[in-house]
């Protein structure tokens, strides 16, 4: 796969569209990105959900075979950049078992590998302690999604009882306001159909809370079919890039935008097209995708209980085969062998999101 790249000097440039720093970190063996899953049990009910959560929380087999496979690979002398991601269901339901990998890093990894670690959250559950804990073990970047102000927020990211979640989400960001930490939190803004006046709301809610404080980040969106049951009911506006456009002209720069890959960046390429990142699900077995979490050509092996990986290899390779041509397969390498290169996620929860925390 290297040979695409090796004559390719100039980093500062793009190739066929991407930008070569990128293809080459994506294949470099000095970075290595797990995404966890610590719990597919979530406590939001959101309608436009595409996961089952049939899977609980990690098992401490899977727990101990996870730590025996970063000390192996922190083992390694080539290993430079270490990141793990959190994902879930919503991870924060298995707040121990974070501490309890991310401490273990942490106590293992040396000076020369450079250790980052970044969560997606509801946020329900981020309360000023957890927060504080969580900086604690260098989980320092969040993405929180939000659907409008409380009235429609409620309405589509509400309990599994069907009580809202909007205000207790708004308390636990304005209480991390006052922590003096460094840190970032992306603020994702789904634009529904129907959620435009609830949204304008919301934008101005967050200009007047955090104009004064550039840790918070704001991303806005389209809300995106995923293969959720109740696909049907997702919908954005026929002029949603317009709309929202207009939302970020409404921060009126006093909010710092979320930095979704510009040109200079060239085009985003798949965390699940990168040979160098892996997702663990509660169970052991192993996946590339975080939206096509059950098809089978996700399901591409296991993590044994020694921390060793039993890789399915035609699967695997099903993957990261846009790197021996450099083609729109690395945009999003699931989607795109089925259809005209239109990512499904529209850019999933990863998208435009560095998980090694390096800009």
């Amino acid at each position: 796969m290297n040979n695409k790249i090796e004559s390719i000097n100039c980093t500062d440039q793009l190739y066929k569209g991407f930008h070569i720093s990128k293809i080459i970190n994506s294949l470099s063996n000095e970075n290595w990105k797990l995404i966890l899953l610590p719990t597919e049990r979530c406590n939001f009910k959101c309608m436009y959900c595409y996961e089952n959560h049939a899977l609980g929380q990690m098992t401490e087999n899977t727990v101990n075979a996870v730590k025996k496979l970063i000390a192996r690979r922190l083992e390694t002398k080539e290993l430079k950049y270490f990141n793990i991601a959190w994902f879930g269901g919503e991870p924060l339901l298995s707040k121990e078992i974070i501490s309890n990998i991310n401490g273990y890093v942490k106590k293992i990894a040396d000076q020369r590998v450079l250790f980052s670690s970044n969560i997606t959250t509801n946020g329900y559950l981020l309360d000023q302690k957890t927060f504080e804990n969580l900086l604690a073990l260098q989980i320092n970047y969040y993405q929180i999604s939000l659907d409008g102000d409380r009235d429609f927020h409620d309405k589509v990211r509400c309990k599994i009882n069907g009580n809202g979640t909007f205000d207790k989400i708004w308390e636990n960001l304005l209480n991390i306001k006052k922590c003096d930490a460094e840190f970032s939190i992306i603020l994702r803004l789904h634009v529904h159909s129907e959620n435009i006046f609830s949204m304008q709301k919301l934008v101005c809610k967050i200009k007047d809370a955090f104009s004064d404080d550039n840790r918070f980040k704001v991303f806005i969106r389209p809300i995106s079919k995923l293969g959720g049951t109740n696909d049907d009911q997702v919908k954005s506006p026929s002029d949603v890039i317009s709309i929202i456009h207009k939302f970020y002209a409404m921060l009126d720069n006093k909010v710092s935008l979320w930095d979704t890959g510009s040109t200079i960046q060239g085009q985003y390429i798949c965390y699940a097209a990168q040979p160098n990142s892996l997702v663990i699900r509660p169970n052991g077995s192993l996946a590339k995708c975080t939206v096509a979490l059950d098809t089978n050509i996700n399901n591409i092996g296991k993590l044994n209980d020694d921390g060793t990986l039993s890789i399915i290899n035609d699967k695997f390779q099903s993957w990261v085969e846009g790197f021996k041509e450099i083609n729109n397969l690395l945009k999003c390498p699931y989607y795109n062998r089925k259809h005209s290169f239109e990512p499904k996620c529209g850019k999933c929860n990863f998208s435009n999101y560095d998980l090694t925390g390096r800009g």
